[in-house]
């Protein structure tokens, strides 16, 4: 709600110190959840970790799981992974508090100030544009290493060909779907 930052505007804080006292604690709770939901999914994660090859929490219960007869072993590191999970969610039921940073009603619509950046604005797109590429780029670039060393280390058979030609359709009608 931008009425806020006003009226700390209008009390005579900076907009630095109307940052940090105003909005960053509006943004705490969508900070911790988005960290909570990176942190959950990180512990629970085993599809792309398997196929990768890597070991993690998950893995290591699976393989536990089927590899003997006995599974007190996957059955214990199954409930440390819970334990985990336990703690960081009530980490993060202490970090929120009981703190209602939210309004039911409508407030006031009107649109936000328009900030010229001036001197930092081609920093600042130069910034956006290196988290799309590392965030876009790079793992597109490192699938293509990995394919076209995979593609010419070995001869290809029709049906790879195949494969690929229905993955990339069906992912081009999706695309255009979306």
């Amino acid at each position: 709600d931008s009425s806020q930052e006003e009226a700390a505007r209008s009390l005579g804080l900076t907009a630095w110190q109307t940052f940090r006292r105003v909005t960053l604690p509006q943004l705490r709770p969508a900070i911790t959840l988005g960290a909570l939901l990176c942190s959950l999914y990180t512990l629970g994660d085993f599809g792309v970790v398997t196929l990768l090859r890597y070991d993690s929490f998950t893995r290591a219960i699976y393989t536990s799981y089927r590899s003997s007869f006995d599974r007190t072993a996957a059955a214990g590191l199954s409930l440390c992974l819970t334990l985990i999970a336990v703690v960081v969610l009530v980490l993060e039921s202490r970090a929120r508090g009981q703190a209602t940073l939210y309004r039911v009603g409508n407030g006031v619509r009107r649109a936000a100030p328009t900030v010229r950046l001036g001197r930092w604005r081609w920093p600042g797109l130069l910034l956006s544009s290196a988290v799309v590429v590392a965030s876009l780029g790079v793992p597109l670039i490192v699938l293509g290493y990995w394919c076209a060393r995979q593609v010419f280390s070995r001869p290809t058979n029709d049906h790879l060909w195949e494969a690929t030609q229905t993955s990339f359709m069906l992912g081009v009608g999706a695309a255009i779907l979306a």
